[in-house]
C-alpha cells in the first residue's frame, strides 16, 4: 500500500459512539443523576437494559425514577427534570414491547 510505502501512521477510527458515550450501567446511572447533555437516551438505554434483563415494567420505572428523584440536577433545572422524569413510563413501555 502506498500509505506502507510512505511509512506514515493513520490514526485509528475512534469506537463506536465515541468517548464520551456512556456503555456501563453506573456510567449510564451518572448521566442521570448529574444531569448532563444524553439524560433522555441514557434513561432510554438503562430502561432497555432493566426490561432486558427480566426486570418487571412497573420495577424499572420505580428504580428509574427513584434515579430522577436523587437527580443533582432537579432543583437546578426544574422543568427539563419534571419532562424527563415523565417519560420514564414511555422508556419502560418502548422496551419492553422490544
Amino acid at each position: 500500500m502506498i500509505v506502507e510505502k510512505l511509512g506514515l501512521e493513520l490514526e485509528a477510527p475512534p469506537p463506536p459512539g465515541g468517548p464520551s458515550d456512556p456503555t456501563t450501567d453506573g456510567e449510564l446511572r451518572d448521566v442521570i443523576r448529574t444531569g448532563t447533555e444524553g439524560v433522555h437516551v441514557a434513561a432510554s438505554k438503562l430502561a432497555a437494559r432493566l426490561v432486558g434483563r427480566g426486570m418487571g415494567a412497573e420495577d424499572a420505572i420505580a428504580t428509574l425514577q427513584g434515579l430522577f428523584d436523587a437527580c443533582e440536577w432537579r432543583e437546578r433545572d426544574p422543568k427539563r427534570w419534571a419532562v424527563e422524569r415523565k417519560e420514564i413510563g414511555r422508556h419502560v413501555r418502548t422496551a419492553a414491547a422490544k
